[in-house]
């Protein structure tokens, strides 16, 4: 009798640990993460911000296999990263005419950040994951990608 109840005590314990998971969803990313009780947020979605006439950022979220190429070596880009691209080398007018200079773009995540606290936004740091350039890296630091909870995504400048 003591080894059948030992025996169910031990299968109730093993099957009670196994029920116990864990999502381990700790990043704070601009992906919509939930907590307990919580609504799913908005996407990020993608995007393009003509910040001023020297200054583009874009942002399109990869599925899986996008790639870009810095410096001869290729990056590519697994689902729910970015391919951001940040162009401080073409001008446009006022007018609205543009040069057509190719710039290439750089894998990063988008990482929520509590520096500002706005109700109606959520604003994340763009953490690239492929190298990046001194001039790229500047951009980098002088913007934010804010969205909104309908999903409307920009850069705004810091």
């Amino acid at each position: 009798m003591t080894k059948i109840l030992s025996g169910f005590l031990f299968f109730s314990c093993v099957l009670f640990l196994a029920s116990c998971g864990s999502n381990n969803d700790d990043d704070n990313v601009a992906t919509g993460g939930t907590g307990p009780g919580q609504e799913e947020e908005v996407l990020a979605r993608d995007f393009s911000t003509r910040i001023n006439n020297n200054l583009l950022v874009e942002g399109a979220r990869c599925q899986g296999g996008e790639t870009t190429t810095y410096d001869g070596v290729t990056y590519t880009c697994d689902p729910g990263e970015w391919l951001i691209v940040l162009d401080n080398m073409n001008t446009c007018s006022d007018d609205g005419q543009c040069t057509q200079i190719a710039v290439p773009s750089i894998v990063a995540t988008l990482d929520d950040t509590d520096d500002i606290t706005i109700p109606e936004y959520n604003y994340a740091e763009i953490d690239p994951e492929s190298p990046v350039s001194e001039k790229q890296r500047e951009v980098i630091n002088r913007v934010y990608i804010r969205y909104d909870m309908n999903g409307v995504t920009e850069a705004v400048e810091r």
